[in-house]
C-alpha cells in the first residue's frame, strides 16, 4: 500500500474531486478501522496523503511544504 510505504499525492481535475476523495477516504476509515490512518491535506485539486505512522508534527509538515 503507497500509505503505509509513506503516502501519495493525487491530483484531480478540480478542487470539488479532491474534497469527494478526501471525504470518501476518511469516511471508509472511520467505518473500518482495519484500513489503517492517514493523514491528508487539500490544496484546491491537489490531495496529498500521507502514513498514520509518522507523528503530528511530521505529518504537519507536509501540509506545510504543500501549501
Amino acid at each position: 500500500d503507497a500509505i503505509d510505504a509513506g503516502g501519495s499525492i493525487e491530483v484531480y481535475p478540480d478542487a470539488e474531486g479532491a474534497q469527494l476523495r478526501q471525504q470518501y477516504i476518511q469516511g471508509l476509515q472511520k467505518a473500518a478501522p482495519i484500513f489503517g490512518t492517514e493523514y491528508s491535506y487539500l490544496d484546491g485539486p491537489v490531495l496529498v496523503r500521507v502514513s498514520g505512522k509518522l507523528n503530528p508534527t511530521q505529518a504537519a509538515e507536509y501540509e506545510v511544504a504543500l501549501g
